[in-house]
């Protein structure tokens, strides 16, 4: 329940037990069996380049097929406490299909997925080559997510998977960056490619000073060691504009665009282009 809260109120912290730290064994087993059974989507979230107006990327997020099952808060819960085995690498292969399928449609868009979990890159060499093999992996064209709480968990895992994933040709990303208390030198030693600042202060940087700072100084501190920033949440033109005065490089909100299938996303990049350039 705590975690649920949390995520749900866009929170870094809750006062929970110990009881909140595993997800039900139930939602395990559904998990498996939607997997199984197909009642299991992935939708992707475009990504503005501030400077361009360009969509270089989204990212794929995972979704219960049927919207009147369990709440996506309950997916991520699964996530974060543990991924059943099937799941990453039913997402891995479904977003490598989509990369794929974009880049034969004339399509440049990376594809961006959120491994909540250090245990989800094991043997993901073997599936990657598997996938390759198949036709299904563009190299270049997949980027993975990992989250902030990692590298302060397991920092030495947390470098040994960014160079894994470097040497399978796909980019990585920082999640949720400021929700915990990983500092920038640290991110900086990983060797990563991009980070995402947490939604917590892009809602209110607007109103908060202090926010509006944390939010600047990122940005500025992370350009100075060349990684690239991305804002999560952006909710409003007003932020979007503030974003781009700052030099963020990329928004990903629903100022942008929410959530969609695979088959309208070549509609709703073209869209976005003529609204928002």
């Amino acid at each position: 329940d705590a975690l649920l809260k949390a995520i749900s109120q866009h929170r870094p912290w809750v006062i929970g037990s110990a009881d909140d730290r595993v997800a039900p064994s139930g939602l395990f087993h559904e998990v498996r069996e939607g997997v199984g059974q197909g009642r299991m989507e992935l939708r992707y979230q475009p990504l503005l380049e501030l400077r361009t107006g360009r969509i270089s990327k989204v990212e794929a997020l995972l979704r219960w097929a049927d919207s009147g099952r369990r709440s996506e808060e309950s997916l991520e819960l699964a996530e974060r406490s543990g991924i059943p085995d099937v799941l990453p690498r039913w997402v891995i292969g479904e977003a490598a299909g989509a990369a794929r399928w974009l880049s034969d449609s004339g399509f440049d868009q990376t594809v961006a997925i959120n491994l909540a979990n250090g245990s989800a890159v094991e043997g993901i060499d073997g599936l990657i080559g598997l996938l390759a093999a198949e036709g299904l992996f563009t190299h270049g064209r997949l980027e993975v997510e990992i989250p902030e709480s990692l590298i302060t968990e397991d920092p030495i895992n947390a470098s040994e998977m960014v160079s894994e994933l470097h040497s399978l040709a796909m980019t990585v990303a920082i999640d949720d960056f400021g929700a915990g208390y990983t500092s920038l030198s640290a991110v900086s030693g990983l060797g990563v490619d991009s980070l995402k600042i947490d939604r917590s202060f892009i809602a209110t940087m607007s109103s908060i000073p202090a926010d509006e700072a944390v939010v600047r100084s990122t940005i500025e501190l992370c350009h100075k060691i060349g990684i690239e920033v991305t804002a999560l949440g952006v909710a409003d033109d007003r932020t979007l504009e503030m974003l781009r005065s700052m030099g963020c490089d990329m928004a990903q909100g629903s100022a942008v665009c929410e959530p969609v299938s695979l088959e309208e996303l070549p509609t709703r990049i073209a869209d976005i282009r003529r609204t928002l350039v």
